[in-house]
C-alpha cells in the first residue's frame, strides 16, 4: 500500500480511496500494454467509495486527485478498474480525462455478462 485517504464531513467518513503499486494488482499486464509503461511504473487506484449523500459535492474528484499526486510524486503513472455498474466512477474518471483501455466480462461476476473496464490515467503535463 502506497497511501490511502479518507474524506470526512461533519465528523463522519464520507469517502476513501488507496493507492498501491501496480505490480500488487492483477491488472498490471493490461495497464503496461496500454502505456507501454513496465508495472514498477504503474500505481493502482483502488477502493474509491463516495457515500451516496456526499456524491456530486467533489469528494470522489479530491480522493482522485489526491492519490494522482500521490503516484506523481512517487513518478508512478496512475491506473485502475471498475466494474461497469459504478456509473459514477466511470462518469467521474472519464471527465477526468482517463482512457478506457480494455473492457472484458469480470470474473467475479455470476451472470457472466457483467463488463469490468480497464482505465489509465491522462498524462501529466507541465
Amino acid at each position: 500500500m502506497l497511501g490511502t485517504w479518507v474524506a470526512e464531513a461533519d465528523g463522519r467518513i464520507v469517502g476513501h480511496i488507496a493507492l498501491r503499486a501496480g505490480t500488487a494488482d492483477a491488472s498490471a499486464s493490461v495497464w503496461a500494454e496500454a502505456t507501454g509503461l513496465p508495472p514498477e511504473q504503474l500505481a493502482s487506484i483502488t477502493r474509491l467509495f463516495v457515500s451516496l449523500d456526499s456524491r456530486g459535492a467533489g469528494v470522489g474528484r479530491t480522493l482522485l486527485d489526491a492519490a494522482c499526486t500521490e503516484a506523481a510524486t512517487r513518478g508512478l503513472h496512475p491506473a485502475l478498474d471498475v466494474v461497469e455498474t459504478n456509473h459514477d466512477a466511470i462518469r467521474l474518471y472519464e471527465q477526468r480525462g482517463w482512457r478506457r483501455v480494455l473492457s472484458e466480462p469480470w470474473a467475479a461476476a455470476h451472470d457472466g455478462k457483467t463488463l469490468l473496464h480497464y482505465y489509465v490515467a491522462p498524462a501529466r503535463t507541465g
